[in-house]
């Protein structure tokens, strides 16, 4: 199974909060409204396991965090 499938019905394209995005309910509301198919990083569910892994620390943690993802090709 996959890590944002959690065995529940899928919502319409966009609106799916996968498993990092649960971390925090209101900013996991804000992060599944995304366009994230017209950013660099591409749909969620094609994100690779170690940035789905950083987006759940960091709205799991009670304290300011930020964080860049990137690099040159």
């Amino acid at each position: 199974m996959a890590p944002e499938d959690d065995g529940a019905p899928a919502p319409a394209a966009g609106t799916a909060i996968f498993s990092a995005f649960s971390a925090d309910d209101e900013v996991g509301r804000d992060l599944a409204a995304v366009d994230w198919a017209a950013t660099p990083l591409g749909p969620p569910r094609d994100w690779p396991q170690s940035l789905r892994t950083a987006v759940s620390i960091l709205l799991s943690s009670r304290f300011s965090m930020w964080m860049a993802w990137g690099g040159r090709s």
